[in-house]
């Protein structure tokens, strides 16, 4: 599922195509990039027939400038694949990027499988929660949380799990962030269909830079 070099200056998602490779990786490379705080998001999820649902397989580290940026190997779940692309910024930002997904060895196996990138989270609100994401058997989860700057309350963390969809519950210790600085939480021998992270302890004058949520392989 490739995506030829072209400009995007809006939020969109890109038709889907069939996926076929077993591993595979996903690289974006842009070319050309102009507004103020022009920011360039991509998610890249898979179909699941199971759930007949889009699931969330990999979010790439924002993308601010010229580059190419390239996923770790992705263990396929799904039969479809797309693109999720959020434009940010002033001044008509605009980038002009290509995607391309390529297959990688079947003996290559991911250092983790899956990533979710949460920037809008209410970290001031408890039981405040990301999306969820598709664990696909995997054994270990990471929370890593940079925080901006905490007038009063440091927010609390835990990652959650759920084998259903509806009933969830903790995973490991809750993790308390830390003003403009960044702490992460891995639990290991996990079981669960879906993982997420949930604000346990709601923040005062609490701000977010970004909450990253990984699975890894056993």
């Amino acid at each position: 599922m490739d995506i030829a070099s072209s400009a995007i200056t809006a939020t969109a998602t890109t038709a889907s195509g069939n996926l076929k490779q077993d591993y595979y990786t996903v690289t974006v490379a842009v070319t050309a990039a102009s507004g103020t705080n022009e920011t360039y998001a991509v998610e890249v999820q898979e179909y699941s027939d199971r759930r007949a649902a889009w699931e969330t397989v990999y979010m790439f580290p924002l993308i601010t400038a010229t580059g190419r940026s390239v996923s770790p190997t992705l263990k396929r779940s799904g039969t479809r694949v797309r693109y999720v692309q959020t434009i940010g910024g002033t001044d008509t930002p605009t980038f002009t990027r290509s995607i391309s997904l390529g297959a990688a060895p079947a003996n290559d196996k991911p250092g983790f499988t899956t990533q979710l990138i949460d920037r809008a989270l209410t970290v001031n609100t408890i039981s405040s929660t990301t999306s969820a994401l598709y664990t696909k058997g995997v054994k270990s989860v990471q929370m890593v949380v940079r925080m901006g700057a905490i007038t009063t309350t440091a927010p609390q963390f835990t990652l959650q799990g759920t084998l259903d969809g509806t009933n969830w519950y903790t995973l490991g210790s809750a993790l308390t962030s830390v003003a403009s600085s960044t702490v992460q939480l891995t639990v290991n021998n996990i079981n669960a269909d879906r993982v997420r992270i949930n604000t346990s302890t709601a923040g005062s004058g609490a701000t977010l830079g970004e909450i990253v949520l990984r699975t890894f392989e056993p």
